[in-house]
């Protein structure tokens, strides 16, 4: 029997209008567009929007998937603000400008350290000394092509810098643990999400910081304890 927790919806359907109209609005879709994909006319889908109608729940499920927010976060407008990406437009621009030099300083240093000069660089790459340094000043943003040249004649990896830290960085970062996440067989899946589980889960972390010579007289013990159980048998 599976254990897993499946989504759980609330007694009340009190902000469920006010969450589908939220959700539909960050989606950017239209209401025309959605009354489409479900087959349903755009007057019945303001309805819902309104609260004059209340939908099935199949089709909250195909809203859910539509707009990608988990089912319960459309019944609460605390989980639905959790759960829609909103960038906010001056945070985006400071995060470029924060990168863009961040990158600037990192090509420099690995210039640097692999013990070449702008004008070698900048001849490697087939670009003009002039904009080379107005790469390595954070006062130009680096075109893809040219950081990949760049970051390859500096032996530095183009992986090293990749955003890793900012709000986009722990975004993207979220978004492939999700997609490894979803790689793992299904069986597996259900035993880590499974709250029956949690301290088997525990207990691994708790092994795996252990030291192999003390994993191994662990493991030698524990044999030895089977071995006599089955002798007095």
């Amino acid at each position: 029997m599976d254990n897993a927790k499946s989504a759980r919806l609330p007694d009340s359907t009190e902000y469920l209008a006010e969450c589908l109209r939220i959700a539909r609005e960050s989606s950017g879709k239209t209401i025309s567009e959605i009354s489409q994909l479900l087959g349903i006319s755009g007057n019945r889908l303001r309805q819902y929007e309104n609260g004059k109608l209340i939908p099935a729940l199949p089709e909250v499920e195909s809203l859910s998937y539509i707009y990608r927010i988990p089912l319960p976060a459309l019944f609460d407008p605390r989980l639905l603000s959790k759960s829609i990406h909103a960038p906010d437009g001056d945070q985006l621009r400071q995060l470029l400008l924060i990168r863009q030099e961040i990158i600037a300083t990192r090509l420099q240093l690995a210039r640097e350290k692999a013990g070449k000069t702008q004008g070698e660089v900048a001849k490697a790459a087939s670009i003009p000394l002039s904009r080379l340094k107005k790469y390595e000043s954070g006062e130009m943003s680096i075109p893809l092509p040219d950081l990949i040249r760049l970051a390859e004649i500096v032996e530095l990896p183009l992986d090293d810098l990749v955003d890793k830290d900012s709000p986009i960085g722990l975004w993207q970062t979220l978004q492939e643990n999700a997609g490894r996440f979803n790689q793992i067989p299904e069986e597996d899946r259900s035993f880590v999400l499974s709250d029956e589980n949690l301290s088997f889960l525990a207990l691994a972390r708790q092994l795996k910081m252990v030291g192999l010579d003390d994993l191994a007289k662990l493991s030698e013990s524990i044999r030895q304890v089977i071995e006599s159980t089955r002798v007095e048998k």
